[in-house]
């Protein structure tokens, strides 16, 4: 009785020597593709890139002296924006991104406008009024450095 395993769309016999010769090739070829192909820091943060095609960025960004204090409907929000910058790698599509509030009164950000390249262009906005604040978020986006 002949075993097939599947793997990604492959389907490979299981069965014999020479047959698990082309499973462990099929195998060790998925795996592959898995491997990390670099990584790295700069200014802007840190990234990990797989040979697959995907990316992850993270990093942290602080912002001193925060007014939050524009009445708009039931919230405040500041007057500009505020730029987070750009990725540390470039995405080949805007990627998905979280944001984690680590430091500074609770505050929310509108419209993050992330790009491929920037992380984030946008307002904060607040449940109370908050002056001369200093807020750290921290980043996480993961996206494709290059299609596969």
């Amino acid at each position: 009785m002949n075993e097939s395993i599947k793997i990604k769309d492959k389907f490979v016999d299981s069965t014999g020597v020479v047959h698990n010769k082309e499973l462990l090739s099929v195998i060790l070829e998925e795996l592959n593709k898995d491997k990390i192909y670099n990584s790295g820091t700069n200014s802007s943060g840190s990234w990990i890139k797989w040979e697959n095609g995907i990316m992850i960025c993270f990093g942290k960004k602080t912002f001193e002296n925060v007014d939050v204090r524009n009445h708009w409907g039931n919230v405040f929000e500041t007057a500009d924006k505020f730029n987070f910058g750009s990725f540390p790698q470039e995405f080949t599509d805007t990627p998905s991104v979280g944001f984690n509030q680590i430091e500074g009164g609770t505050v929310y950000l509108e419209a993050p406008g992330t790009t491929s390249t920037r992380i984030a262009d946008t307002w904060f906005m607040s449940p109370v009024e908050r002056s001369n604040n200093t807020i750290t978020f921290t980043y996480f986006a993961i996206g494709f450095w290059e299609q596969r």
